[in-house]
């Protein structure tokens, strides 16, 4: 059985379509190098450890990557939609020009990641690390971040908008060239790194509760 292999090499090189394929028992391999262009995958269960990942100019619909702790992981020009990436460890992976739409990352851990011209859109991002990771001309649009850590993360040329940031923590970050259009800021820490930045009259009320509470002031309600 393929289980029962010590290393495992997957090479599409031309267009393939895998539907409804559950990968726990390939990816049960002590390494798998997986190069897959111009694919598409629906209700792909990827797991596992080790796993060498390049992906290019292909779509994954209604697949989880809830238990995935890839060694190396490139993706580009890839399509996330309804995909769960709850309790992925994702440290290190490379995203250039990627969407995810509808996706859920709840626990997810994206520390060390490079996100170059990413969309997050209408995703779920709850309780998710970006810590130490470098964020460019990435766009989050209309979704709720709640409890997201960017410490110590480069964001440029960054866009949320129309975003709710909820116990957000922007602890020692670097925000450049960045915008909150429409954005809506529930409590929110780190923030020296919104230095020079533009932000409604509007949003520099709703971050006077945040600013409080970094410099220990008492609110009476």
């Amino acid at each position: 059985m393929i289980k029962e292999l010590v290393e495992i090499d997957i090479i599409l090189k031309t267009e393939s379509r895998l539907e409804s394929l559950v990968a726990s028992d390939i990816v049960q391999a002590s390494s798998v190098h997986a190069e897959l262009v111009s694919s598409r995958f629906k209700g792909v269960t990827l797991d596992g450890e080790n796993l060498i990942l390049d992906i290019s100019r292909s779509i994954f619909e209604k697949c989880f990557f809830t238990e995935i702790k890839p060694k190396q992981a490139i993706f580009h020009k890839v399509k996330f939609k309804n995909c769960n990436f709850s309790g992925a460890d994702l440290r290190k992976a490379y995203f250039k020009e990627c969407i995810f739409e509808d996706c859920t990352l709840l626990g997810a851990d994206l520390s060390t990641i490079k996100l170059d011209k990413v969309i997050f859109k209408s995703c779920r991002i709850e309780d998710a690390f970006f810590i130490h990771s470098r964020l460019l001309k990435v766009e989050f649009e209309d979704l709720t971040l709640n409890k997201v850590s960017f410490n110590n993360s480069q964001l440029s040329s960054c866009i949320f908008n129309g975003c709710i940031l909820n116990e957000c923590n922007f602890s020692d970050a670097i925000i450049k060239d960045s915008n909150f259009p429409s954005t809506y800021f529930g409590v929110t820490f780190g923030l020296r790194s919104f230095k020079g930045l533009m932000l409604s009259s509007t949003q520099i009320m709703q971050l006077s509760q945040s600013l409080a509470l970094e410099v220990g002031i008492t609110i009476d309600s």
